[in-house]
């Protein structure tokens, strides 16, 4: 059941495995053998190291449908004394979560190829992952797009510890790095120039990560990740900058966030009329009010922990150095690719969402520097509208960037004017519910039409003995109609 390359690649890891460390080696799955023997031969030929192989050796049938029995156990006995290897092998015909129980050696290569079920999969991450110690490697088998053993991975796996390094058909290889991953956290406001930003750090030979996290659910996934370090950037709206430095850090990280700051009124200009910015009255597309709330304390904590905050108009006016600046600031070595822009999109490892309209002043740009040339040609031609609402002229009293050494201006001129309403309608929740709706009228109504046929003279009886020759799970059973 596994292929060449597989094995190659087992062979290959429990032979690094025995060379620089204690050759401690445990096989989760072993079916008839055919990974046990190249692991084990792995080891024999270093001279040092030893296999477990857990596998209960139970009747059983697969996810996938393969069939397993108590015969495979003998068969793999058999594999094992043919190849000359099972002096290098432990076996313990039980259960992994029995096994993991009893275990108390630090784990040099871990191959996970049990119960491929999610539950099956995130049951062995928990159990055996503390056990495997640093520079350890963890190789998980079916890793295929949509399946359970991905789920379970991208829900269970500390990727603060752990990092991709390989990935071979369907089997992906993870180290275990000897400390804590460093996130590089960037938040700002939508359309504070964060997206931009963050294309100039994922563009670094170093960085990988994603370019811009779904407002409303939190990036737990870095799968895809081959960097030692991770980048991330937020948009502040569902979440606080300051929450998720917390949340990542409890996680393991070790966080370096920075704040990308524009002049709130010109962000508030932006906004206005865009859909990206839609001015909601739910958790994942709250007010802008809120946001500006939630972004102007994430703004203060910064001033209060003296971390970095990039100022956007700065770095229209000097985009190296500005990004020069914050680079020190971040403890990272100057490269040149962040201004040349090298990478496309396919290099990037989750390049989800992104504002739509740095994607349209991108497209054709080449660098940096011509990006912001035809942004700023772009931003010539729009005609500012005369309209100054509540929200504008507050943010023109409340932009704080200037504060961190003085006090917000007077509010007084707002004392008789009032924040208008904000809508539900169009909003993702309202959608949701209009189509529950919508959906739950449907199904009543197929279920009416079904009824009726079901309860035909003619037709109800025929679909009787359908359900009885060809398709006994059709439902075939009339109900009494309704007043």
């Amino acid at each position: 059941m596994v292929s060449t390359a597989i094995l190659d690649l087992l062979h290959r890891y429990a032979q690094h495995a025995a060379q620089q460390s204690a050759g401690i080696i445990v096989e989760i799955g072993a079916y008839r053998g055919g990974s046990t023997i190249a692991l084990a031969k792995g080891v024999r030929e270093v001279g040092r190291g030893r296999v477990t192989s857990i596998d209960p050796h139970l009747p059983a049938t697969g996810i996938y449908g393969g069939k397993f029995s108590q015969d495979d156990h003998q068969i793999y006995l058999n594999n094992l004394q043919r190849f000359g290897v099972d002096s290098w092998v432990s076996h313990l015909c039980t259960d992994s979560h029995t096994a993991a129980g009893n275990w108390t050696s630090p784990i040099d290569l871990l191959w996970i190829d049990g119960d491929h079920s999610y539950a099956g999969v995130a049951s062995d991450i928990i159990d055996w992952i503390p056990l495997v110690g640093d520079h350890g490697i963890v190789v998980f088998d079916d890793v295929e797009p949509g399946s359970e053993v991905e789920a379970a991975i991208r829900d269970h796996l500390p990727f603060s510890r752990f990092r991709r390094v390989e990935q071979i058909d369907h089997v992906i290889v993870f180290r275990k790095e000897h400390r804590s991953r460093t996130l590089y956290l960037c938040g700002g406001l939508q359309s504070s120039g964060s997206t931009l930003v963050s294309w100039c750090f994922l563009q670094r030979h170093d960085l990988d990560g994603i370019f811009d996290m779904e407002n409303s659910v939190i990036h737990q996934d870095f799968s895809r990740v081959h960097t030692e370090s991770v980048w991330l950037k937020m948009t502040i709206g569902s979440f606080r900058l300051i929450e998720l430095v917390s949340f990542y850090e409890a996680q393991g990280w070790t966080v370096k966030p920075f704040l990308v700051h524009r002049d709130l009124v010109s962000v508030y200009r932006s906004l206005r009329g865009k859909l990206y910015g839609f001015d909601g009255a739910t958790g994942d597309e709250p007010p802008i009010f809120i946001r500006v709330q939630r972004y102007l304390a994430d703004l203060e904590a910064f001033r209060v922990r003296g971390w970095p905050v990039l100022s956007y108009e700065n770095l229209v006016r000097n985009p190296r150095g500005e990004l020069e600046r914050l680079c020190t600031l971040l403890g990272l070595a100057w490269d040149e690719a962040m201004v040349s822009w090298p990478k496309n999109e396919t290099s990037i490892a989750y390049m989800a969402n992104g504002n739509p309209t740095f994607r349209g002043t991108k497209e054709g740009t080449p660098d940096l520097f011509s990006s912001i040339a035809k942004f700023q040609q772009r931003e010539s031609t729009l005609k500012a509208s005369n309209e100054v609402d509540y929200l504008e002229t507050k943010l023109s009293n409340l932009d704080r960037f200037s504060s961190l050494t003085s006090k917000p201006t007077d509010d007084s001129s707002l004392n008789n004017r009032t924040l208008p309403p904000v809508k539900f309608c169009g909003t993702r929740r309202q959608f949701l519910e209009t189509e529950y709706v919508r959906l739950n009228q449907k199904l009543n109504k197929t279920e009416y039409d079904l009824n009726r046929i079901l309860n035909h003279v003619v037709f109800g009886r025929l679909l009787k003995l359908w359900k009885r020759f060809i398709n006994s799970s059709f439902p075939a059973k009339g109900q009494e109609k309704q007043g």
